[in-house]
């Protein structure tokens, strides 16, 4: 080949990288990276904080909430996938933003339940762990910490302790 056409496929390579977004999928699930993100995607319902921080579950767990908040199921939508459409099924997801410290053994050693005890929370991005459940707004939220990973069709896990969280 020569230099041209060298050029050529470079150039063709770099135009098609710079006009995909890898980590955004338009009709993807998707879950904001802050309060801020999610009330501009116009998804936010409200923040929570813990009745105690750190909430301490035992002598080895304790977690540190960063920020915590509720927001209506979404899908990136739009041509890159700014914006946002809210699930149609009512269902609403809490994230919850902790310290790295918090997330040790997660979700081998331990994992926290949603309220409907059939479901768990799982990783996010940036030290988060998230959880989607049908729509329960309520001003406190409580969540059970149990030993292990999680599993549908084991509901007896040994019991560690619970986080609550309260409107902020």
């Amino acid at each position: 080949m020569n230099i041209r056409q060298n050029l050529i496929i470079l150039l063709f390579i770099n135009m098609s990288f710079s006009s995909c977004n890898f980590f955004v999928s338009t009709g993807g699930l998707g879950v904001s990276n802050s309060v801020a993100e999610s009330v501009e995607k116009k998804v936010f319902i409200k923040k929570y904080k813990p009745l105690h921080n750190p909430t301490i579950i035992n002598d080895t767990m304790s977690f540190f909430v960063q920020s915590a908040w509720l927001e209506y199921s979404w899908r990136y939508a739009g041509e890159e996938g700014e914006k946002a459409d809210i699930e149609k099924d009512s269902s609403i997801q809490l994230k919850i933003i902790l310290d790295e410290k918090s997330l040790k053994g997660f979700p081998n050693k331990w994992h926290i339940r949603n309220n409907d005890n059939a479901s768990a929370f799982y990783g996010g991005y940036l030290n988060s762990i998230v959880s989607r459940f049908n729509n329960n707004e309520n001003d406190t939220l409580k969540f059970k910490i149990f030993q292990g990973e999680y599993q549908t069709h084991s509901l007896n896990a040994k019991y560690l302790g619970e986080i609550i969280l309260s409107e902020e």
